[in-house]
């Protein structure tokens, strides 16, 4: 899991606590058996198979984001509880200087996508049939918030075949002044659902006090808040320092970039509808996935159920509640996974079918997408 993913709080439900807990204990040795199991991904992809990829930190190391964990990890410098709600309330502007923006700085349109975002751009990409817009069985859902994905060189469906599950850095979202209850999502109404990731009933309350009762603000529920609508200006300003890189001279870019470093506000960002402080667009320990329209959780359950015959896991350390869920539900459905990791590897087991991927992401899905290429290239002649 990447800088740009900070949420990776468990689900109490005791089914996903001890598959999660398998697949640590699981963690193992290295692949011996790369190029077979690439093979074998890069035919189902060929054969437009629903192929869902669930990208996490290790995806982006080589665009010079931090992952979380690790010996160079974030949180060897920081304290999860920091990452909360409940710490934001406190003291929102102390938050933002002591913690968000040193570590999540608004300049990441800096960091540009490397050869295995782009590998996976043009997996999604890939026509099938004579119509070419008929769309390919490729969707990606990723953990991380920098945004990466959606800024390939190469242009695809990235507004209907990506989910950012975690938010984006530079967008805003504002939040009660407390919560009408704990996190616990559980509902007696849905227990039959084969992919839980977040509470509908949840959702659809506060989505019915945003339409109904009025002085909900929109931000809270259906809506994100870009940097340049923030207040007071003074804030605007020094947040949305990424914009002005797009149009900035190369060196007044190379200088907003240095100082978003070191950037300090003097005002927590308020919501230009409501005034309250707002918080960025990212799921953090204490929210759930249904706490927000922009995870899009009811999307991310359909496509696991129902858009999954097989799954790819890309740069993950498994130990965040969106894989707990989907591998549990690969497990009871006997969907064949796949892991591309550089360190940590995942053993098959009876329930579990496992491929491993050994290596550095960006060169294997680069490897990936050259051996579909080819197996089009020979069916066509």
């Amino acid at each position: 899991m990447s800088t740009g993913s900070v949420k990776t709080k468990r689900r109490a439900a005791p089914q996903s606590e001890f598959y999660a807990d398998s697949l640590r204990c699981a963690i193992r040795r290295r692949s011996s058996r790369g190029n077979s199991s690439l093979s074998l991904l890069a035919h189902a992809i060929a054969d437009n198979k629903n192929v869902l990829f669930l990208t996490g930190a290790g995806l982006s190391v080589n665009s010079g984001i931090k992952p979380f964990r690790g010996d160079n990890g974030v949180w060897e410098d920081v304290l999860w509880s920091n990452a909360t709600r409940s710490a934001f309330r406190r003291t929102p502007l102390e938050w933002y200087n002591d913690f968000w923006l040193q570590y999540f700085p608004p300049d990441y349109d800096s960091y540009t996508p490397n050869s295995g975002h782009e590998a996976l751009a043009q997996l999604a990409s890939i026509d099938v049939g004579e119509d070419s817009s008929f769309s390919n069985g490729v969707r990606i859902i990723t953990q991380n918030v920098d945004g990466l994905h959606s800024r390939t060189r190469c242009k695809w469906d990235n507004a209907n075949k990506l989910i950012e599950a975690h938010g984006k850095v530079g967008l805003y979202k504002c939040i009660p002044d407390e919560d009408s209850d704990s996190d616990d999502d559980s509902d007696d109404e849905e227990k039959d659902r084969p992919v839980k990731l977040g509470s509908r009933r949840k959702y659809r309350a506060a989505y019915q006090k945003y339409r109904k009762e009025g002085p909900t603000c929109p931000f809270e529920v259906q809506h994100s808040i870009s940097a340049d609508k923030l207040l007071p200006f003074s804030v605007r300003d020094a947040l949305s320092c990424s914009s002005a890189n797009n149009s900035a001279t190369s060196d007044d870019a190379d200088q907003c970039n240095k100082s978003s470093r070191k950037i300090r506000i003097d005002s927590p960002p308020l919501c230009p509808s409501c005034s309250r402080p707002c918080m960025p667009q990212s799921l953090l320990f204490d929210e759930g996935y249904h706490s927000h329209s922009y995870y899009q959780f009811e999307k991310i359950e359909d496509w696991i159920s129902n858009y999954a015959d097989v799954m790819v896991f890309v740069g993950t350390s498994f130990s965040v509640t969106i894989t707990d869920v989907a591998v549990r539900h690969a497990m009871e459905k006997s969907i064949p996974v796949y892991n591309f990791n550089l360190h940590e590897r995942v053993n098959s087991s009876a329930r579990l079918n496992v491929e491993n991927i050994m290596g550095d992401s960006s060169e294997t899905l680069v490897e990936l997408l050259s051996m579909v290429e080819s197996i089009r290239l020979n069916r066509t002649l």
